[in-house]
């Protein structure tokens, strides 16, 4: 009579690929790449973030109406992850931005703890709970 219940039918979020066809010189004068964006859907839900529940403190100039929670077990890069100044995390969009227009990207920022109370069950333990950051807010904060 009842059947498993599925979490997420359909990826509620997108994560941005970046690809470059690479550069080359063309006549003694170096040519830049072509940049193509793709753009793959990611299993996983987001709730808004809430600073009283978040054991993680935001970067300095972004505030918690421009940031969200994203739980899914898909393997993401996180900016605080990284070492030096190498890169910047994952870009996600909530929706497919090859659909919709005008999307918003967010910025993988942290990764925070995901513990759950062993007879909670409607969120699997392996899922990872990310802080996602509006992407425009992240890079005024940096001043990149």
């Amino acid at each position: 009579m009842f059947q498993s219940l599925k979490l997420m039918a359909t990826p509620s979020v997108y994560k941005q690929i970046q690809t470059s066809s690479g550069g080359g010189f063309v006549d003694g004068k170096y040519e830049s790449g072509v940049v193509t964006n793709t753009y793959t859907p990611v299993d996983g839900f987001v709730q808004p973030y809430t600073r009283s529940e978040s054991s993680l403190v935001l970067m300095s100039g972004v505030k918690s109406s421009e940031s969200l929670y994203l739980f899914t077990n898909a393997d993401l890069v996180v900016h605080n992850d990284l070492k030096g100044n190498s890169t910047i995390g994952d870009t996600i969009y909530l929706k497919d931005p090859t659909v919709s227009t005008g999307e918003v990207p967010y910025l993988c920022y942290d990764r925070e703890p995901w513990d759950t109370n062993l007879s909670f069950t409607l969120i699997p333990q392996d899922y990872k709970k990310i802080i996602l950051i509006r992407k425009e807010k992240f890079t005024e904060a940096v001043g990149v």
